[in-house]
């Protein structure tokens, strides 16, 4: 009696920013098709092959994306080259090569990028849509935090300037300076004091960061 072979299943398999849904009905003799919903909400039949192969992570949002920003030749070579790649780079250096400048602000200190981040793919796709643009850079909200989706965002150079600033007042600080501005202090002679800019000073008064004074 012949032995039957198990056949294979993708189903619930997940490849880059797809997963597979169930199989989908053949074209070819021989060539299994599944269907797979992408991330950004599409859905897309695609051979075996391609999926396990990893020559097919998305259903072709990643390129389109990569092709607006930086032209069909380099989405087409995975964005190497790009500025978000160089980001990308420039990030996971940050966190794990000593050699690099800043190293100690951030693995020396433990922070990390996420496992999914480590494909540059799933990053790129993150960072085109949640308001990623070449002028702006990658900002951790929480500064303890790691690189992942729920801790980061874009910002410019002023604004990171700004947070860096804000991250370095504990509650008790804060509360004490609203305490000076109550009274009448000046903005610039609290801001010499907790060594801070008297922009600052002014957003904590008008509630931009750590909420109105009652």
């Amino acid at each position: 009696m012949r032995k039957a072979h198990n056949k294979l299943n993708l189903t619930a398999h997940r490849y880059g920013l797809l997963e597979v849904i169930s199989q989908a009905r053949a074209i070819k003799p021989r060539r299994t098709r599944w269907y797979c919903l992408c991330d950004c909400g599409k859905a897309k039949a695609i051979e075996t092959s391609s999926l396990r192969s990893g020559s097919t992570k998305s259903c072709g949002c990643l390129q389109k994306a990569a092709a607006s920003k930086s032209g069909k030749a380099n989405a087409t070579h995975h964005g190497t080259g790009t500025d978000i790649y160089k980001k990308w780079v420039n990030m996971k250096r940050r966190c794990y090569d000593p050699n690099t400048n800043g190293y100690n602000n951030y693995g020396g200190r433990g922070i990390v990028v996420c496992d999914e981040w480590l494909d540059f793919t799933v990053f790129r796709w993150w960072a085109f849509t949640n308001g990623y643009k070449a002028e702006l850079t990658i900002d951790r909200i929480d500064p303890n935090g790691n690189y992942e989706p729920s801790n980061c965002g874009w910002a410019t150079n002023l604004e990171q300037s700004r947070n860096r600033r804000v991250s370095r007042l504990d509650i008790l600080d804060v509360t004490t300076i609203r305490l000076a501005i109550n009274e009448g202090a000046k903005a610039a002679d609290i801001a010499r004091e907790f060594e801070v800019s008297p922009s600052t000073i002014t957003d904590i008064k008008t509630g931009k960061i750590w909420g109105r004074i009652e």
